[in-house]
């Protein structure tokens, strides 16, 4: 993925501990890559990624966000999920939702259940 985002030109490290991810070196407009609109990557600070690794969710498991905020820990545990089983996210601010777009660039629809309160 680095060598594909360099070719952008954009910069990118990986991150010292969620293993997954990249650290984006100054602020390139990542929403208009081919890369981004096709769901290969998507924007996610490190706790999200690291606590989604911790859970360890796996094929066919069903796994409940209470803290689901915009989304970004519910798309990380559905890809771990291999979008099989059951995924419900939920948020106590009905604003804090991941839009539709963001679920079905990441293939996510079919697990990701968010009703608008918790």
């Amino acid at each position: 993925m680095v060598a594909a985002l360099a070719e952008a030109p954009i910069a990118a490290e990986p991150m010292p501990y969620a293993s997954l991810g990249l650290r984006v070196l100054k602020k390139p407009a990542l929403q208009n890559l081919p890369l981004f609109k096709s769901g290969a990557i998507e924007v996610q600070d490190e706790g999200s990624q690291v606590l989604s690794q911790i859970v360890g969710a796996k094929r066919g498991e069903m796994v409940v966000d209470f803290c689901a905020g915009a989304g970004g820990k519910t798309l990380a545990l559905g890809a771990l999920m291999r979008n099989t089983g059951r995924l419900y996210a939920f948020d106590i601010s009905e604003s804090a939702s991941p839009s539709s777009s963001r679920a079905s660039r990441a293939a996510a629809c079919r697990t990701c259940t968010r009703p608008d309160r918790a």
